[in-house]
């Protein structure tokens, strides 16, 4: 069950994580289960799919260059399957009657769901 307000999600076992420290943590779930990375990217398994590997691992910054047709949209769309399927939001705002902060707790899905 998902946290609905702050006292849960301090409660929960959540930790915030650098969206770096995201990516490596899923990739390396997914890698020791042994389901296929990158689904429907042909083509590139000894040569493209190896290095985008060890720069995730490493934490690496990744610059895709290449020419049209050559998979790197669909490479950069699959590195949004390694992160959360969804963060907390908090917002902060004042009620009208009274000058007291309201506290509100948003679990957001990532929106992006790549074909």
């Amino acid at each position: 069950m998902r946290p609905t307000n702050l006292k849960e999600l301090k409660d929960s076992d959540w930790q915030s994580r650098s969206v770096k420290e995201e990516l490596q943590s899923n990739f390396t779930a997914l890698l020791k289960s042994g389901a296929p990375l990158f689904p429907g990217v042909v083509g590139y398994e000894n040569t493209v799919i190896p290095e985008i590997s060890l720069a995730v691992l490493a934490g690496h910054d990744m610059l895709f260059l290449g020419e049209k047709g050559q998979a790197k949209s669909r490479l950069m769309r699959r590195l949004a399957n390694f992160l959360d399927e969804a963060i907390p939001i908090w917002t902060f705002r004042r009620s009208l009657s009274m000058k007291i902060p309201i506290i509100q707790l948003q679990v957001r899905p990532k929106s992006f769901s790549p074909p």
